[in-house]
């Protein structure tokens, strides 16, 4: 484990091409093939330590035991713009209005250089689903599970705060 995370976290700063000793070769690594298109699978990133080091922890196993070429798409602190970028929209949003008017979504042409993001909430997500349901279904992300854990979104606020208010 600490080698992992050594390499995780040192891989930027070294000359190291691979994590694990069993690693699939850059030089063997393969593209998807979506819609007829090759291209290296695309990340999209979210913006908080958490989703980063997932983002790491995913693209170390795509890449050294899966055998496939990955490239980051995309980084945003907003959970939504993922979601669009899976769509096809090429640009960063983070709003619903800001992807209907910024985002051309072709229904003839569903390819994206976006395909996989990690660490979204569920509590951001029902706006945008039901727009993209209602307009670009054919369009629409699926979502495949969690991570294994279960995150809270709350606000907070200091006591005195709430009382006085």
């Amino acid at each position: 484990v600490t080698r992992l995370l050594c390499c995780i976290f040192g891989h930027a700063t070294t000359t190291v091409t691979t994590c694990l000793p069993d690693a699939v070769p850059v030089q063997r690594r393969r593209n998807v093939v979506i819609d007829g298109i090759e291209q290296p699978l695309g990340i999209w990133a979210l913006q908080w330590q958490s989703a980063l080091m997932n983002f790491e922890i995913f693209k170390l196993v795509v890449e050294e035991v899966l055998g496939y070429n990955t490239t980051e798409t995309g980084r945003s602190p907003v959970v939504v713009s993922g979601l669009w970028a899976i769509a096809g929209c090429r640009e960063v949003v983070s709003l619903e209005r800001e992807a209907l008017e910024k985002c051309e979504l072709h229904p003839d042409f569903a390819t994206s250089n976006s395909h996989v993001t990690l660490e979204t909430w569920d509590f951001y997500l029902p706006a945008t689903l039901e727009i993209m349901r209602d307009r670009h279904i054919d369009r629409m992300p699926v979502k495949l599970g969690n991570l294994g854990f279960q995150g809270v979104s709350a606000n907070w606020v200091p006591k005195e705060a709430w009382t006085a208010a």
